[in-house]
């Protein structure tokens, strides 16, 4: 599967420190065992909510107790919130355009409700190793912005709700923000960031957004800031 260069899920990283995007633009991902399952996952999870809406008739397999448990946990928690919103309908995996804040930009929504008034964006995170928390959260944001550009001429959106649904660490958050404030973000956050990114412009920084960049073992800001943090300690 292609990525984008400046891709949502990586947008912790591009846009606290732009010029990675093109330092990692040709850097092999390698792929894990934690990956494969996730990729299971997710297409478990999306045949069933497909099922549980009435989208198909077919059942998908999961030979994986613990996944079958979760990702039907997962289908309630989609249904139980589109209940709440009036006259929802429920995309699965969703594919959204995010181009006109980010060049050559596109993102997957696990579930994507649309209501008369809020738009909510429900990921589902399969892993248990970090938490990973809905509030401020770019990736989430980026999605909406995407959302919103597909349905805002259709509905009056005011609210844009986003969870991370992440059932092996007990972990569902969820934040919700006007549009104005998304739109003010992208505006004055994520448009410049994207610009400096995509132009391979900008000052490196080190952070956890390091984590999970391709580049950090040869990365000369990352050294620096773990040399001068040996010396402090």
């Amino acid at each position: 599967m292609s990525h984008a260069l400046l891709s949502p899920s990586a947008s912790k990283r591009w846009i606290e420190c732009p010029p990675s995007a093109r330092l990692t633009e040709f850097l092999t991902e390698t792929s894990s065992v934690y990956a494969t399952e996730g990729t299971i996952a997710h297409r478990v999870a999306e045949g069933k909510l497909n099922k549980s809406l009435g989208y198909t008739d077919r059942l998908p397999d999961c030979e994986d107790a613990e996944m079958d448990e979760y990702t039907d946990d997962y289908v309630s928690f989609v249904t139980e919130q589109a209940a709440t919103l009036e006259n929802p309908t429920v995309y699965v995996e969703q594919r959204v355009d995010c181009s006109k804040y980010i060049p050559e930009c596109y993102g997957t929504c696990d579930a994507l409700i649309v209501s008369d008034s809020v738009i909510h964006i429900i990921d589902l995170k399969s892993g248990r190793g970090i938490k990973v928390d809905a509030e401020e959260n770019d990736q989430l944001r980026i999605y909406a912005l995407g959302a919103l550009a597909m349905f805002d001429f259709l509905y009056n959106i005011d609210t844009v709700r986003m969870s991370i649904f992440q059932p092996r660490l007990g972990n569902c958050s969820t934040w919700e923000i006007p549009v104005a404030e998304l739109t003010d973000w992208a505006e004055n956050t994520l448009i410049p960031a994207a610009q400096l990114a995509w132009n391979g412009d900008g000052k490196y920084k080190a952070g956890a957004h390091c984590q999970f960049c391709r580049a950090k073992a040869e990365c000369r800001e990352r050294a620096e800031a773990n040399l001068a943090l040996a010396v402090y300690d």
